[in-house]
């Protein structure tokens, strides 16, 4: 009630300005409440505030909204700092509460437990912080921007020259993002020369690819040249950033930047350089290069860019996009995808052993058998498919986790048939754990003590589910969207999921699948 009815208060303290020829600037109370509201720790108190100055785009709000920024970079480096000591600490508790219960008196045993449950409530809360500030940020560029927007070119000139300055000066890597993501919606010549400088010049390969992407969102054609020699970098997630960004930007340059780099990757990057080229230029010639390069010597004095009058293209990927590859690569529940190094998340959850009654959507099996019945098939089939040489792991989930081998293992004729042999030993049981699955991989693909590697431990996960997340660490789809986007802005893995039956969440699958690059299937 009381959050109610600050939310209430402020929204009409923001309604109530006059309305002038220049912005009124924002009351004293309204800007008292922000004030204080920073204050405190990230919740839906300092989102309201946010929310009601937002509303009032005014010149005083650029150096409150750009500190705002800066002060919640560090509060991140501190939070995800936070987590990874607590999460040390829960391992130890958890370890400690299995052996109080085996031999542990019941005290012993409650003690264990309570302290187990303080350690992943503090980390509900810390997780819980870092998705609040992620909205807070959207609001706080989003406010910066509409506030730039009242004043004339030479004024702007002075914020924006303040904005470049502390972009170019930033270090830790949640603030430079969150300042490039503003730049991304500032499409100016200042603004993109800065971003094609961090893109070349920066030493960390993640801060690249975040350049690149903002690059990408500018939707401006004089981005192209710095992503086209971005496409060449020696790390994997900037090449891939910068290829996904040219579906945005590219023209003339992308398509040869991209018909290279079909000569040169393998995998998942591969098959994002094709699906570039097939938006690019309305044709596809798969991987083969001597038949792009023919094409293009033919077509490239009439080629006209897609995108080139104004219209807005987006970054999602559809099942038919991947579609025209048909014949090539791997195969999942009817999905054709390319991957180099491929983890299957697999749910055996209880519900898994209802019948499915229903004929399958590949066309194969029969109507009476279960869903993991059918999933094993299926995962089977898929694995009799990848070529040898590739890497991957199996992920089975329900309360627990039951990988199939602690790292990424490499494929030939011996260790197929010893999966596949795994892969039928499943039993269903248990609830549905689809975070500490997902969060694993993506763990494991930042490598080394988060350090990044030049190739993709990990580039592709198929993720399958037929219930909503009722067990782990992290139970609420919002959240678990938001730690998987935090936690994947550094491994750039591609997502696809394939929901089973009617129960499954398929908000959650959709939006892990959106906002990675992957495709959602519905399956039966």
């Amino acid at each position: 009630m009381l959050t109610m009815a600050f939310r209430t208060l402020l929204l009409t303290l923001a309604c109530v300005s006059p309305v002038l020829a220049q912005p009124a600037a924002p009351s004293k109370e309204l800007v008292a409440a922000f004030d204080d509201a920073r204050r405190g720790t990230a919740g839906p108190h300092r989102l309201d505030a946010t929310e009601a100055l937002v509303r009032l785009p005014h010149e005083s709000n650029l150096e409150r909204f750009l500190k705002a920024l800066e002060s919640d970079g560090r509060a991140v480096v501190a939070t995800e700092k936070r987590i990874l000591k607590l999460e040390k600490l829960r391992r130890r508790f958890d370890q400690e509460l299995a052996k109080q219960e085996k031999r542990g008196t019941s005290e012993q045993v409650f003690k264990a437990r309570d302290e187990l449950d303080q350690c992943n409530g503090d980390l509900q809360f810390r997780r819980q912080s870092l998705h609040t500030i992620a909205r807070e940020n959207r609001l706080l560029r989003t406010g910066w921007k509409a506030s730039l927007e009242t004043l004339a070119g030479p004024d702007q000139d002075k914020h924006l020259k303040t904005l470049l300055g502390k972009a170019r000066s930033a270090r830790d890597y949640p603030l430079k993002r969150s300042l490039m993501k503003l730049l991304a919606v500032l499409p100016r010549d200042e603004t993109s020369a800065l971003l094609a400088e961090v893109l070349h010049r920066s030493r960390d390969p993640h801060i690249r690819a975040a350049a690149a992407d903002a690059l990408g969102d500018q939707n401006r054609i004089d981005n192209e040249p710095a992503l086209c020699r971005a496409v060449s970098d020696d790390f994997a997630i900037v090449r891939s950033a910068a290829i996904m960004s040219l579906r945005l930007v590219g023209g003339t340059q992308a398509v040869e930047a991209l018909i290279q780099a079909v000569g040169r990757e393998e995998g998942r990057l591969l098959q994002d350089a094709i699906v570039v080229l097939r938006h690019l230029t309305g044709v596809t010639f798969h991987d083969n290069v001597a038949l792009w390069e023919d094409w293009w010597r033919n077509s490239k004095r009439n080629y006209k860019r897609p995108g080139r009058f104004g219209k807005k293209i987006g970054r999602k990927i559809s099942k038919k996009d991947l579609q025209i590859d048909a014949g090539k690569g791997n195969e999942f529940y009817g999905l054709r995808f390319r991957s180099h190094a491929l983890v299957y998340l697999i749910d055996i959850s209880g519900s898994m052993n209802e019948k499915v009654n229903a004929v399958a959507t590949t066309g194969f099996g029969g109507e009476e058998e279960t869903k993991l019945d059918r999933a094993k098939r299926e995962l089977i089939r898929s694995l009799q498919g990848l070529p040898s040489g590739m890497k991957i792991n199996i992920i089975a989930y329900s309360n627990g986790l039951r990988p199939y081998h602690p790292r990424m293992v490499k494929l030939d004729d011996i260790t197929r048939r010893g999966i596949i042999a795994w892969v039928k030993t499943l039993r269903a049981h248990g609830k549905t754990n689809i975070y500490d699955a997902v969060e694993m991989v993506l763990l494991e693909a930042r490598g080394r003590r988060g350090r990044p590697s030049k190739a993709m431990i990990v580039d592709t996960v198929m993720l399958l589910t037929d219930g909503q997340p009722t067990a782990g660490k992290v139970q609420a789809s919002d959240l678990i969207c938001s730690e998987v986007a935090r936690l994947n802005e550094q491994t750039r893995i591609v997502i696809h999921t394939v929901g089973i039956g009617p129960d499954h969440d398929a908000r959650l699958l959709k939006r892990l699948s959106a906002e990675s690059q992957g495709v959602y299937v519905r399956a039966r």
